[in-house]
């Protein structure tokens, strides 16, 4: 196992606790959402937590089989726009925009490390 196949293993275990860590956040957004910019926070957050549960489910898998890895680029590409949409709006909200940008951290050393792994599962 390489040094990018470990990474992609250690971002997948921890976008699955933080997908796990998102579901009372997203909870929480949906009882108070009484706005449409309420609404909105409570289905980023909903997309951003599916995502990670998906991502790091799929992840974990495609680090011992690295030509899985081909199949997780699109989910990839939209789970980045989600949470750079999801930080954008909840920093222009004013609301909690911690955790999205750890988030969105994470997000973008996960795709990273699946770059890396499928460049050379393509070799």
């Amino acid at each position: 196992m390489s040094a990018m196949q470990k990474l992609l293993k250690i971002t997948s275990i921890v976008m699955l606790v933080l997908g796990g860590l998102f579901i009372p956040l997203t909870v929480m957004n949906f009882i108070h959402a009484e706005t449409f910019p309420g609404i909105i926070i409570a289905v980023l957050t909903a997309l951003t937590a599916l995502f990670d549960i998906l991502l790091g489910f799929l992840g974990s898998t495609a680090a011992n089989v690295p030509s899985r890895v081909t199949g997780l680029l699109p989910i990839i590409v939209m789970a980045l726009i989600v949470n750079a949409a999801s930080v954008l709006y909840i920093m222009l909200m004013e609301g909690l925009w911690v955790p999205t940008l750890v988030n969105a951290t994470v997000n973008l050393v996960y795709s990273f490390a699946a770059h890396r792994v499928n460049k050379e599962a393509l070799r």
